[in-house]
């Protein structure tokens, strides 16, 4: 059966709005979500993007943009429409979730993080962040669950660079720096970022991803790295304390309890979130500044 489709395009802070069509595809529950008992998994369809407890958000990327304060949308050249249909719509979702995690709806930080799928990627990578650019960018094949990982270094560059500044260091956390001596310098958001990663540095996760990957630990153990990864760990573990599993935004929790050698037992979880915590609530008192 033929089915209708939105046609998305480019659209960035300064461009007007994009028409919309009449009907999403329900791509989202059959790729991106895994039921689970008592957990409430969010379902892409038309009817949830206009969900009011979500957001609301919308089906139309102008608007999305708007209403989160972002740079922008970007879809690559080979992206067809019904995968730009697809990921923007999982995006729109897992936006509206990060919204509550973040307690904040100013999510591009008045419009300077920007979003593309299936654009500027790098080989290898399901995803990565562009600091210069200030761009996440979701690969079309793997984007999926990566957001909150990208969003963990957006928030790690971008207070770095324009709120927290140090000469010589654009992120927050020293971004390529592997030491395990973890030194606090410049100003609160500096000081908190140090405490996440002396909380991360003293758990056994820590050492086990030591073993895991002796030959890349220039990647795995720098600091920033190392942020992310716990970063959307707690997104995922706090979605959960709420009977929410957002597959888009993150994996499941199942694969973070199955991938010892990349991300925090619970134990470490319960030593290391409550740091991530304070700095989150740091960063959205900042990003709800009038």
């Amino acid at each position: 059966m033929e089915r209708n489709e939105i046609k998305l395009y480019d659209v960035s802070y300064q461009a007007q709005p994009i028409s919309a069509g009449s009907r999403l595809e329900t791509y989202w529950l059959q790729h991106f979500t895994r039921l689970e008992k008592g957990v409430n998994v969010r379902r892409f369809n038309y009817k949830n993007l206009f969900d009011n407890k979500l957001g609301p958000v919308s089906d139309n990327p102008h608007s999305v943009m708007m209403y989160y304060k972002l740079k922008g949308f970007q879809f690559g050249n080979w992206v067809k429409q019904i995968d730009r249909v697809n990921h923007f719509g999982g995006c729109a979702l897992a936006l509206a979730d990060l919204r509550m995690l973040m307690h904040s709806k100013n999510l591009g930080f008045d419009h300077n993080i920007g979003v593309a799928f299936g654009a500027r990627g790098q080989a290898g990578a399901a995803a990565h962040y562009e600091p210069r650019l200030m761009m996440i960018n979701l690969t079309k094949q793997a984007g999926a669950g990566c957001l909150a990982h990208e969003y963990g270094h957006a928030l790690d560059y971008f207070f770095g660079m324009r709120v927290d500044v140090k000469k010589g260091g654009a992120a927050l956390s020293n971004g390529d720096s592997v030491s395990k001596t973890i030194i606090p310098c410049g100003g609160v958001f500096r000081h908190q970022m140090a405490e996440v990663l002396k909380r991360i540095v003293a758990t056994e996760s820590y050492e086990t991803w030591r073993k895991y990957h002796k030959k890349r630990w220039s990647y795995w153990g720098c600091h920033t790295e190392m942020f992310a990864r716990c970063f959307e760990q707690w997104c995922c573990w706090q979605l959960r304390q709420k009977k929410i599993e957002n597959t888009y935004l993150s994996y499941s929790w199942k694969y973070y309890q199955d991938t010892p050698s990349r991300y925090l037992s619970v134990a470490d979880c319960k030593k290391v979130f409550p740091a991530i915590t304070k700095l989150v609530a740091l960063c959205a008192k900042e990003m709800n500044r009038k």
